[in-house]
């Protein structure tokens, strides 16, 4: 009905020789409106709080200027907006509207172009493209050391550290990761030395070394606290139930995934969703709890994933998921295990958080009276 209408007034613009002029001001607005994103985002402010509602809008004005072949202030939107496509899950779309005005504008030097190559990375390393996620930052780099962007600088080395652990080299991935926080530091951003930090925690647990991850995850919570960043807490504390797993905490583990789920329902943040799920799915079958809820869990985790966009298996769940499923495969056998999974996958992603926050909250219930 929202869009008949809105094609009924465009209709009338054009009748009235006014849908340029309109059109044009409807850019302008959603450059104005998307243009303090990274910096609302850096001071905790969440970008989907306010920016939700105007996600069909700003795709309007990408369509737009896609249309009327101004792609300098494509790249404009895209790099500005990064962060919004980033924490909603839609990093694949994002990524696809920078590669459409990236492709339009090669050889620009420009700030913008630089800007928006940093986003078409991150994308392309959220969602697996790694060769891509190389080339942009190979490209990206230089051209924001030389114009002077360390701000963006920071965002680009830890997703290059991210990109270097997925290739299998924690080596460089720590190194760049050291490297980002470095510059954060340097530049006095806060909130990147939190990411970085937080990075170098999920790095340390793959290494298997819990009692590190655990100390860089409280230095890293206490940034985002400082600043307010709900984002950046719910992150942390999933971080931390997933360090106190490892350490054999399962108690204090179970009580931090119910706190950081409890926070992702004010962040709206999916991206971090299916790792929580996953995380209670390990708790749930290393308690010898219900197998088949441990393997529904896994299932609609991995169908969450799938929904925002995110690589399946990359990061410190895929231990955990393997030794939840192992269990509950052994437990169940082929066909009742089989039966669990597509269960969990017919899962609406919508519904995750509020089903793996009903689990967690059943097994620690039932820990207590046990």
């Amino acid at each position: 009905m929202l869009e008949t209408i809105r094609e009924f007034a465009e209709d009338r613009l054009v009748e009235a020789g006014e849908a340029n002029d309109v059109r044009q001001l409807h850019v302008e607005c959603m450059l104005a409106l998307v243009g303090p994103i990274a910096d609302d985002f850096e001071r905790g402010i969440d970008p989907l709080g306010a920016m939700w509602p105007e996600f069909a809008n700003i795709r309007r004005a990408l369509a737009l200027v896609e249309r009327a072949d101004q792609n300098r202030l494509g790249l404009r939107l895209v790099g500005a907006s990064w962060p919004l496509w980033y924490v909603s899950g839609a990093a694949r779309e994002g990524g696809r509207w920078a590669r459409r005005f990236l492709e339009r504008t090669r050889g620009d030097q420009t700030l913008d172009r630089a800007r928006a190559l940093m986003a078409a990375s991150v994308f392309a390393g959220w969602t697996g493209d790694l060769v891509e996620a190389e080339a942009y930052a190979a490209e990206c780099l230089p051209m924001l050391r030389t114009l002077g962007d360390v701000r963006n600088v920071v965002p680009l080395l830890s997703n290059l550290g991210l990109v270097a652990y997925q290739c299998g080299d924690p080596t460089a991935s720590s190194g760049r990761m050291e490297e980002a926080a470095e510059a954060a530091r340097t530049c006095g951003n806060a909130f990147q030395v939190a990411v970085a930090l937080g990075n170098l925690c999920e790095l340390s647990l793959v290494d298997r070394a819990p009692e590190r991850a655990a100390a860089l995850a409280d230095e890293s919570w206490a940034i985002f606290d400082a600043l307010g960043s709900e984002w950046g807490r719910a992150w942390m504390q999933l971080t931390r139930a997933y360090c106190l797993y490892a350490l054999g905490d399962d108690e204090q583990s179970l009580s931090s995934a119910i706190n950081a789920l409890t926070r992702l329902e004010d962040t709206i943040d999916v991206a971090h969703l299916p790792h929580a799920a996953i995380l209670v799915a390990a708790l749930v079958s290393r308690s010898r709890g219900d197998d088949e809820v441990a393997a529904r869990l896994v299932g609609a985790a991995d169908a969450a994933m799938v929904s925002s966009e995110r690589e399946a298996a990359v990061g410190t769940d895929v231990e955990l998921r393997r030794q939840a499923l192992d269990v509950a495969g052994r437990a169940l056998g082929p066909r009742r295990f089989g039966a669990a999974l597509a269960a969990g996958r017919a899962v609406p992603a919508s519904d995750l958080r509020r089903y793996a926050l009903e689990v967690a909250e059943r097994l620690q219930r039932d820990s207590a009276v046990a």
